[in-house]
């Protein structure tokens, strides 16, 4: 709470649905697009909450999966109310498979993830690549194009991982690459 961040400690189905909506609140009036126009982040306090919420992610997924929609809210509102951080490319682009896979709302959830796609340019800062290539390609971008389009990108995210030493993206890629790529009919003993 010090970082004025507080989430439930025993989340719920209602817990993600006032998420969502204090979301979509703190969205009107703004078009998806228009977020990476926001200025930069200066705030040590709400980078330091975007951080730790971004560790919090990876753990969510494995032990706590309702808590994780939760933590990807409250990045998304503190983004959109002071300003994009580099941690807010990771938010955009989960939020945006949380919109696509959850609740059903593609175009959005597509718009989201080309914003962090967008917002890699201007951050540039490489660490952030495996971040928003992977779980863009391995959870959204096949809902409006092939999961054959894909499998650039998820290499590419695959190699700024190894790059940069993001271990989970880094292999959540090749695995997301060689199953796609299974998929889409190469032979299995070369992947």
């Amino acid at each position: 709470m010090q970082l004025g961040v507080k989430l439930s400690a025993k989340p719920n189905n209602l817990d993600s649905i006032i998420g969502l909506l204090e979301v979509k609140l703190t969205l009107v009036g703004k078009r998806i697009e228009d977020l990476a126009n926001l200025p930069q982040g200066s705030d040590p306090a709400k980078q330091a909450a975007l951080r730790i919420l971004s560790f919090m992610v990876t753990v969510a997924y494995g032990a706590a999966p309702q808590l994780l929609p939760l933590i990807v809210f409250k990045q998304v509102i503190l983004s959109v109310k002071y300003g994009n951080y580099p941690e807010s490319l990771h938010a955009y682009t989960v939020y945006g498979l949380i919109l696509c896979g959850v609740v059903g709302e593609i175009e959005d959830g597509y718009k989201f993830g080309q914003l962090a796609l967008k917002m890699l340019e201007q951050f540039n800062k490489p660490e952030l690549k495996s971040k928003v290539l992977e779980p863009f390609n391995d959870f959204i971008h096949h809902w409006k194009a092939p999961v054959k389009e894909t499998l650039p990108s998820l290499l590419e995210a695959y190699k700024s991982g190894l790059e940069t030493g993001i271990v989970e993206e880094t292999a959540c890629a090749a695995q997301t690459y060689c199953g796609y790529s299974y998929l889409v009919g190469s032979e299995l003993s070369g992947l």
